[in-house]
């Protein structure tokens, strides 16, 4: 499937997505906390999923610890449009993203700048 994007408006691609994610605050702040020494923070691949006329950029964050080598999934990091959530499941982050006016879960919402 080909998808074409205007030309006279700005459309992220994945880097441009990943810089956004490890540059927020509170998010890279949450991985230094988690790259201690005894565990590592494993950014799993960013799923760009196409929604009407805009993209939706999903990104699970894994937590493996030194003594155990299997990743455990600790947060979902979900872009769309002008805005960033981090939350512990995708419904959750979806829900953070779609819904703003009523946060039903703990999240952390940044606007992308």
């Amino acid at each position: 499937m080909l998808y074409e994007f205007p030309k006279q408006q700005l459309v992220y691609g994945q880097e441009q997505i990943e810089a956004l994610i490890n540059q927020d605050p509170a998010i890279s702040q949450q991985i230094t906390l988690w790259n201690r020494e005894g565990s590592r923070v494993i950014q799993g691949n960013l799923l760009v999923i196409p929604i009407e006329q805009s993209l939706l950029y999903v990104e699970p964050l894994y937590l493996e610890a030194e003594q155990n080598s299997v990743p455990t999934l600790v947060r979902v990091i979900v872009v769309y449009q002008n805005r960033i959530v981090m939350a512990e499941t995708l419904e959750q982050a979806l829900a953070a993203i779609f819904k703003p006016s009523k946060p039903t879960t703990p999240a952390i919402i940044r606007p992308v700048q």
